[in-house]
């Protein structure tokens, strides 16, 4: 027993390459810009990936040098929500705070970058 598409094939490609002439500019603007999408949206991730890698370390060294994130506040001069968001991964911070971090928690600046960076 035949499906409908094979019983109507001829008819739906005519219909579809009728479709596609039609609307062509359409179509074409359409895949450009969801490709945009894809590519902002690879970008999004990655980012989303650097910043979980810092936090996860911001988070295990403190735990190795028995500090807690209020201690790091006060280290690096901002509030304590800054840093929790910062060890969650949601945020990044400037390049000012990251000194003021890694000077509080004695690691280089490199360092951390590079952690952050890695498989990026």
């Amino acid at each position: 027993m035949k499906t409908y598409y094979q019983k109507n094939k001829k008819r739906i490609l005519e219909y579809q390459n009728r479709y596609y002439q039609k609307n062509k500019k359409e179509i074409l603007e359409y895949y450009q810009k969801h490709k945009k999408d894809k590519a902002d949206y690879q970008r999004k991730k990655k980012k989303e990936k650097q910043y979980k890698r810092m936090g996860y370390f911001l988070t295990r060294r403190l735990t190795e040098l028995n500090k807690t994130q209020s201690w790091l506040a006060k280290q690096a001069e901002t509030s304590r929500e800054n840093i929790s968001s910062y060890s969650a991964g949601v945020y990044y911070p400037r390049i000012e705070r990251r000194r003021k971090i890694c000077r509080a928690l004695k690691i280089k600046l490199c360092d951390l970058e590079n952690i952050a960076n890695q498989n990026s």
